[in-house]
Protein backbone atom coordinates (compact mmCIF):
# COMPACT_ATOMS: atom_id res chain seq x y z
CA UNK A 1 0.00 0.00 0.00
CA UNK A 2 2.83 2.44 0.95
CA UNK A 3 4.45 2.01 -2.30
CA UNK A 4 1.15 2.89 -4.83
CA UNK A 5 0.85 5.63 -2.10
CA UNK A 6 4.32 6.66 -2.79
CA UNK A 7 4.51 6.06 -6.65
CA UNK A 8 0.64 7.89 -7.37
CA UNK A 9 -0.32 9.90 -4.98
CA UNK A 10 1.21 13.71 -5.23
CA UNK A 11 -0.76 15.93 -3.18
CA UNK A 12 -0.47 13.47 0.18
CA UNK A 13 2.42 11.69 0.98
CA UNK A 14 3.19 8.74 3.09
CA UNK A 15 5.40 10.96 6.01
CA UNK A 16 5.95 7.73 8.31
CA UNK A 17 5.21 4.00 7.09
CA UNK A 18 5.21 2.46 10.36
CA UNK A 19 5.21 4.62 13.22
CA UNK A 20 3.97 5.17 17.05
CA UNK A 21 1.51 7.60 17.79
CA UNK A 22 -0.37 9.08 21.24
CA UNK A 23 -4.07 8.14 21.23
CA UNK A 24 -6.44 8.44 24.63
CA UNK A 25 -8.54 5.75 25.27
CA UNK A 26 -11.64 6.83 27.45
CA UNK A 27 -12.05 5.27 30.08
CA UNK A 28 -15.16 6.47 32.06
CA UNK A 29 -14.16 9.33 33.90
CA UNK A 30 -10.46 8.89 33.01
CA UNK A 31 -8.41 8.67 30.04
CA UNK A 32 -5.23 6.97 29.38
CA UNK A 33 -2.39 7.71 26.46
CA UNK A 34 -2.31 4.63 24.59
CA UNK A 35 0.73 4.21 21.74
CA UNK A 36 -0.90 3.17 18.84
CA UNK A 37 0.90 2.34 15.23
CA UNK A 38 0.09 4.19 12.72
CA UNK A 39 0.02 5.13 9.02
CA UNK A 40 1.46 8.40 8.96
CA UNK A 41 0.13 10.64 5.32
CA UNK A 42 1.27 14.16 4.99
CA UNK A 43 -0.49 17.24 2.60
CA UNK A 44 2.07 18.75 0.25
CA UNK A 45 -0.19 21.10 -0.65
CA UNK A 46 -3.55 22.54 0.81
CA UNK A 47 -5.98 19.98 0.90
CA UNK A 48 -9.66 21.51 2.00
CA UNK A 49 -9.71 22.84 5.17
CA UNK A 50 -6.38 21.45 6.42
CA UNK A 51 -3.20 23.33 5.44
CA UNK A 52 0.18 22.29 3.76
CA UNK A 53 2.27 20.06 5.92
CA UNK A 54 -1.04 18.70 8.05
CA UNK A 55 -0.26 15.34 9.42
CA UNK A 56 -3.40 12.32 9.47
CA UNK A 57 -2.04 9.23 12.10
CA UNK A 58 -4.13 6.42 10.41
CA UNK A 59 -3.93 3.11 12.72
CA UNK A 60 -2.54 0.21 11.28
CA UNK A 61 -5.97 -1.53 13.35
CA UNK A 62 -8.17 0.72 10.84
CA UNK A 63 -6.61 -0.29 7.84
CA UNK A 64 -6.96 -3.61 8.66
CA UNK A 65 -10.44 -3.40 9.31
CA UNK A 66 -11.37 -1.49 5.83
CA UNK A 67 -9.30 -4.28 3.98
CA UNK A 68 -11.34 -7.17 6.20
CA UNK A 69 -14.75 -5.23 4.96
CA UNK A 70 -14.31 -4.66 1.29
CA UNK A 71 -12.57 -8.42 0.87
CA UNK A 72 -15.59 -10.08 2.35
CA UNK A 73 -17.81 -8.33 -0.29
CA UNK A 74 -15.33 -8.32 -3.20
CA UNK A 75 -13.11 -11.58 -4.39
CA UNK A 76 -11.01 -10.15 -6.62
CA UNK A 77 -9.89 -7.48 -3.97
CA UNK A 78 -9.72 -10.16 -1.72
CA UNK A 79 -7.19 -11.86 -3.90
CA UNK A 80 -5.04 -8.86 -4.80
CA UNK A 81 -4.55 -8.35 -1.28
CA UNK A 82 -3.23 -11.40 -0.51
CA UNK A 83 -0.88 -11.68 -3.09
CA UNK A 84 -0.15 -7.54 -2.01
CA UNK A 85 -1.08 -6.46 -5.63
CA UNK A 86 -3.29 -3.55 -4.97
CA UNK A 87 -4.13 -0.95 -7.31
CA UNK A 88 -4.36 2.11 -6.98
CA UNK A 89 -8.20 2.45 -6.76
CA UNK A 90 -8.09 -0.32 -4.12
CA UNK A 91 -5.43 1.91 -2.10
CA UNK A 92 -7.96 4.95 -2.51
CA UNK A 93 -11.15 2.72 -1.43
CA UNK A 94 -9.40 1.35 1.77
CA UNK A 95 -7.78 4.70 3.21
CA UNK A 96 -11.02 6.70 2.45
CA UNK A 97 -12.99 3.48 4.21
CA UNK A 98 -10.28 3.78 6.96
CA UNK A 99 -10.57 7.20 7.68
CA UNK A 100 -14.58 7.64 7.01
CA UNK A 101 -13.84 9.87 3.80
CA UNK A 102 -11.98 12.42 5.35
CA UNK A 103 -8.90 11.88 3.17
CA UNK A 104 -8.94 10.85 -0.76
CA UNK A 105 -6.08 10.45 -1.96
CA UNK A 106 -6.93 11.28 -5.70
CA UNK A 107 -4.79 8.79 -7.58
CA UNK A 108 -7.81 8.25 -10.27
Amino acid sequence: MVAVIRRFSFQIIVADADGYHEFTNMNGDAGDTVLVRCLTLQACYAYGNYPRGHKWYIPLSDLHKAIRDRSAGDTEFMWRARRCDLTRYDVEKVVSDATHGIIHLRMY
